[in-house]
């Protein structure tokens, strides 16, 4: 979003209601986090008057914002919520661990931060009446085995492994999410959810592990595509900038207590028809090694098409397909990560 005449009409309501306000971004180092700090510092003369960034580390915060004086870092473990004493009008809460890996490796870690910085946001928004925030969950809270012939909508929910390290994030993702819902009730909050499918856009970080990275990834180096299960698993898909508009709209227009599926569902296939899709253009090979459930961390075989047209009753439409990206992506420069 770099000019108004790139913009919807709902997106323009929504960009100008940031004009002059104060807006929170949690997780901002992050794939969406870093987005959407990025799309908020390239609205100009329509750019909020403060983003307060809260990060384990001011350092490489700075290393890839820069010093914009709209900025301001805070690290969680200062008291932050006493360091900027002005109002807040909006909050983005994206932190969370997001490595399939690192979930089975340190479910305890993954559901404790996960928790931990929501009560931690949450505890803060109970005194300010005034705040909106959008809390970003995942669709994996829709859990697996679902037997539907159709999109899954925000109240449909499937079988979850208590008993599994890897549903260590689905279910602190869950719980996160009642307990927003919990504010909500008991203490009036205005709190919306945004549940994500898979994003994927035209930049790939060297540490991004994720599917659609890995093909692209290999892709480019010139070998072949490999998959470690059938690929036959269905999700719905949504481009990076699609996603930012979304949490933009939800964090405006979006009811308090209500959940809103991010996705575009004209971007839904299976894992292969997207490695194929990847290999025809780059000119590669698809091949397969099956291995164990679990070892790479990707969740057993699902059916999980989304239903957005409950977010696109608050105006919001996507506006990137898959085949735009896949195409795109080949020219954009990878970016190595500011983390090692």
């Amino acid at each position: 979003m770099k000019d108004h005449e790139c913009l919807f009409p709902y997106q323009l309501k929504a960009t100008s209601s940031f004009y002059k306000k104060t807006i929170i971004v949690t997780g901002a180092t992050g794939f969406i986090g870093r987005a959407v700090v990025q799309t908020l510092l390239s609205l100009a003369n329509r750019k909020p008057s403060a983003i307060i960034i809260l990060t384990r580390s001011n350092q490489n915060a700075a290393h890839i914002f820069g010093t914009d004086p709209t900025l301001k870092f805070i690290e969680w473990s200062e008291p932050w919520h006493t360091i900027y004493n002005g109002q807040i009008d909006y909050i983005l809460h994206c932190a969370s661990a997001t490595d399939s890996r690192f979930f089975i490796e340190k479910p305890v870690e993954t559901i404790n931060s996960i928790l931990t910085f929501t009560w931690n946001i949450l505890d803060f928004l109970k005194g300010s009446p005034e705040c909106k925030m959008v809390f970003v969950s995942t669709m994996e809270v829709y859990g697996t085995e679902h037997h539907l012939h159709y999109p899954i909508s925000e109240d449909d929910y499937g079988y979850r492994n208590l008993l599994s390290a890897r549903s260590s994030y689905p279910q602190a993702k869950a719980m996160a999410e009642t307990l927003c819902y919990a504010y909500v009730k008991e203490y009036g909050c205005h709190i919306s959810i945004a549940r994500l499918c898979q994003i994927l856009d035209l930049n790939i970080l060297e540490s991004d592990q994720r599917m659609f990275a890995q093909f692209i990834r290999s892709a480019t180096n010139g070998t072949d595509i490999v998959l470690h299960t059938t690929g036959e698993t269905v999700r719905t898909y949504c481009s990076l900038y699609d996603c930012v508009s979304a949490l933009f709209c939800i964090l405006t227009c979006g009811k308090p207590g209500e959940a809103y599926n991010v996705a575009n569902e004209k971007m839904t296939y299976t894992v292969k028809e997207i490695a194929q899709l990847v290999a025809e253009e780059y000119g590669c090979s698809v091949r397969y090694e099956i291995q164990e459930s679990g070892l790479h961390g990707y969740l057993q075989q699902l059916y999980m098409p989304l239903d957005a047209s409950k977010l696109r009753t608050l105006g919001w439409r996507p506006t990137t397909d898959l085949k735009h990206i896949i195409s795109n992506v080949k020219v954009a420069t990878m970016i190595k990560s500011p983390f090692k």
